[in-house]
C-alpha cells in the first residue's frame, strides 16, 4: 500500500488552478486540504481513496482484512482456482 500524501490548497489558488489541483489528486492516495480565509474548510481526494475510507467504516469488513491478513501471515494462501475454481 502507498504511503497518504497530504498537502493544502487555498480556496483561490484551487480555483484558479482546478485542472492541476484535479492532476495532484488524481493520485490514488492523494489528499488535497482546501483552506479558506486560513481554516481548513474540506478536502478533496481521488474517489478510489473515498472509497476505501468508507469501506473502512464498516467492522464486518475490517474484521475480514484483519482475519486475512493473519492467516496470509500463517501462510494460510489459497490459489487462485482454489478461490474461484477453474474460470
Amino acid at each position: 500500500m502507498s504511503k497518504l500524501s497530504v498537502q493544502s490548497v487555498g480556496a483561490t489558488v484551487m480555483r484558479n488552478n482546478m485542472s492541476d489541483v484535479l492532476d495532484a489528486v488524481d493520485d490514488s492516495r492523494n489528499i488535497m486540504l482546501i483552506k479558506r480565509r486560513n481554516r481548513t474548510d474540506a478536502a478533496l481526494v481521488n474517489v478510489e481513496l473515498l472509497e476505501d475510507l468508507l469501506a473502512l467504516r464498516d467492522k464486518q469488513y475490517v474484521r475480514s482484512i484483519r482475519e486475512a491478513r493473519a492467516e496470509a501471515a500463517r501462510g494460510e494462501l489459497s490459489s487462485l482456482e482454489d478461490t474461484f475454481g477453474a474460470l
